[in-house]
């Protein structure tokens, strides 16, 4: 999906949503780290957006307004959202029966807050399922612990140590169930998963190439590009430019 595909959609987003402060909660909704929680299957941070959005202020505030256009944002954002849900490796059939449930469903939605709703339910099961799907192959606990812990902390600077820590047990230890479970070392289940993240972050726009390196903790920019062109085979910024390429074509 284009940078400027999702500008198009999180644009129209944005008008639905009231800058006021007493809005402030909803405009986290059309946020591109809405989506990166759903990317890396954080349900419980995507339900903790949905339990402050205050549905009926936000359907009264939107009186007047068509209900197609609030229609048209809210498939908006479940489009970008199961696309996401695709990058967060689950499987493309499972992401897009939750976008066509959005079209099924259309006829019935008689209000904004119809809209938000099922929107918002969306996005949770998304990230609920893309949870399950990462963990599923995953059995001993505390390589599931260890792997949790990683995604949830993926912005920062994750050392062996601190995740064998979360543990209680030895890094050789931990490396040794990791391999038999996942097929990496820890080292490299976290490079893995931060570069997963930044592939996300570079569909979604929601961070310049530039300054990917330091929102994913890595010491330079160089380091960054070497590794993602490692793991990837492209730069990031080459990946960029075929992620754009590939949805002009669709």
């Amino acid at each position: 999906m284009s940078n400027a595909v999702i500008e198009e959609n999180l644009n129209v987003l944005d008008v639905l949503v009231p800058r006021t402060d007493e809005f402030e909660s909803l405009s986290e909704l059309t946020s591109p780290y809405l989506l990166n929680y759903i990317k890396n299957g954080q349900h419980e941070e995507v339900k903790n957006i949905i339990l402050k959005i205050d549905f009926e202020g936000y359907s009264n505030k939107l009186i007047g307004t068509d209900l197609l256009h609030v229609k048209y944002a809210g498939y908006g954002l479940v489009t970008l959202a199961s696309s996401v849900a695709s990058l967060g490796g689950l499987p493309k059939i499972e992401a897009r029966k939750l976008n066509q449930a959005f079209l099924l469903n259309e006829a019935n939605f008689q209000s904004a807050k119809d809209v938000l709703v099922y929107v918002s339910r969306i996005c949770y099961t998304l990230a609920k399922k893309v949870y399950e799907n990462k963990f599923s192959k995953i059995q001993t606990p505390i390589v599931f612990h260890a792997a949790n812990y990683i995604n949830e902390n993926i912005e920062k600077k994750i050392l062996n140590a601190n995740v064998a820590k979360q543990t209680n047990c030895s890094v050789q230890y931990l490396n040794k169930l990791f391999k038999e479970e996942v097929g990496l070392t820890v080292a490299q289940y976290i490079i893995k998963e931060k570069i997963n993240y930044s592939k996300t972050l570079i569909a979604s726009g929601a961070v310049d190439t530039c300054d990917l390196y330091k929102k994913l903790s890595f010491c330079s920019q160089s380091h960054f590009t070497q590794t993602f062109k490692k793991e990837v085979g492209l730069t990031p910024t080459q990946f960029k430019r075929k992620v754009i390429s590939e949805n002009k074509v669709k």
